[in-house]
């Protein structure tokens, strides 16, 4: 596979972008950060003219594919009136609808572009509203890259130093003051917390699964177990649905385990790939922010150009909601045969999931727990897989998650398979090698 054009622009862009990049996670991405040109349906054209099958799909936002031509069609319409306004549209009133009549628990909502901001303006309101100091987080949810929420975050977010070491350079020792950092999927450790500094807690923060560190279901009971402890100690449930909102059908996360936080953070499906964000819940919160006693700010919230993609993604996915069974049994499909073929060349491996979004990962022993699979995860074996299937035409991410859309069909997961069964049989026969020349 030829990659020169995208190594010579990559090169061109480390002499005036830091790394050559404008996101650290894509620094990992192996032989380095290669530069795309087109994107259509489930496929990836590079600036070399190579053409890949893509299980990255924007990192969750393309839940339609690229390019989807509704989604485009009203992109380009709105923009023949309407750029920035820096205020209201009618178009806000239907998306915050759409929103309301899906999601649980967000009976009102705000606008915002990133996750991160819309999760920082959860966490200033929950402050506020119980006049209490102290947020819980959770062992490698990632909640953005803001400084009073960055710590004992998933690896590819990490900088050198320990994520959860409040004195690390960048990262004031004041963002983290405030912050309890406790092990997820562990109802004794929440309740360990609560009991420590239960009257201090203003919120609990999580994933409701947990995507940005593999994939990992959440335990029978625990969600529930948590809405209780939160709801007994006075402090709020934020649930953030970045990743999970759109993806694990329209009520998402908190639709589909039937627990209602009291807030919750929206994003990356929410526009189809364009850049929008919200959070909201109950009423009487959302209030706080009406009635100007809590700051929310920002030029760009809710600008016309996210909203009409927002509305027409979310239609196409109403329309289509009775797809969403069928690719979550594509997806569980394409991740346990991966597993049966690990499994078949003795490659130790983990996977976790719930069909559209799944982890895959070569590990350092066999482990069934997932979360310590977690932690065995063979970073050099997961990325050097990555690099491999990349040059079969498969892109996938580098510590191992994969992400479906309603562009992929059969043929996709097929083509898939057998690109992985060749890389998976060349990792072993080469791990082989290394130990008959040891």
């Amino acid at each position: 596979m030829k990659l020169e054009r995208s190594r010579q622009i990559f090169e061109r862009a480390r002499q005036v972008i830091a790394g050559g990049v404008s996101s650290n996670v894509r620094a990992s991405d192996r032989p380095f950060p290669l530069c795309y040109a087109r994107g259509k349906g489930s496929k990836l054209l590079d600036v070399d003219g190579n053409e890949y099958l893509d299980f990255v799909m924007g990192r969750g936002p393309l839940i339609l594919g690229h390019s989807h031509p509704a989604l485009i069609k009203a992109v380009q319409e709105t923009m023949v009136d309407a750029q920035l306004f820096a205020a209201q549209t009618e178009m806000e009133c239907e998306v915050a609808e759409t929103i309301k009549k899906h999601i649980p628990s967000m009976e009102m909502v705000r606008f915002a572009n990133s996750g991160s901001e819309a999760v920082h303006a959860a966490l200033r309101l929950a402050r506020f509203a119980t006049h209490r100091p102290k947020i819980v987080k959770f062992e490698g949810h990632y909640h953005g890259w803001l400084d009073n929420i960055l710590f004992a975050a998933p690896e590819k977010a990490r900088a050198d130093q320990s994520s959860s070491d409040p004195s690390r350079p960048g990262n004031g020792a004041a963002g983290t003051a405030d912050l309890l950092i406790v092990p997820w999927n562990n109802l004794p450790a929440l309740e360990a917390a609560f009991n420590a500094h239960g009257p201090e807690i203003a919120a609990v923060i999580m994933e409701p699964v947990m995507c940005n560190s593999g994939c990992v279901l959440p335990q029978d009971g625990y969600l529930e177990g948590v809405r209780k402890l939160c709801s007994s100690k006075g402090a709020l449930l934020i649930f953030d649905e970045v990743i999970t909102g759109f993806r694990m059908g329209l009520t998402g996360a908190q639709g589909r385990y039937g627990v209602v936080p009291d807030l919750t953070v929206l994003g990356k499906a929410l526009a189809g790939g364009f850049i929008l964000s919200s959070f909201g819940g109950k009423r009487e919160l959302m209030n706080l922010i009406a009635e100007l006693k809590v700051v929310h700010a920002g030029t760009f919230n809710g600008n016309p150009i996210s909203l009409s993609a927002a509305i027409t993604s979310l239609r196409i996915l109403e329309e289509r909601k009775d797809e969403f069974p069928l690719l979550n049994e594509m997806g569980d499909q394409l991740r346990l045969s991966l597993v049966k073929l690990a499994n078949q060349f003795s490659l130790p491996c983990a996977s976790d999931g719930f069909g559209m979004i799944f982890c895959f990962y070569l590990t350092t022993a066999v482990v069934s727990d997932p979360m310590e699979c977690v932690k065995h995860r063979d970073a050099e074996a997961t990325s050097l897989f990555q690099e491999r299937m990349l040059n079969q035409g498969i892109r996938i991410a580098p510590e191992g998650t994969w992400f479906l859309s309603f562009a992929h069909d059969q043929k996709d997961v097929e083509l898939a398979l057998n690109a992985a069964k060749n890389v998976l049989a060349e990792i072993a026969a080469s791990r082989v090698n290394s130990l008959q020349r040891s």
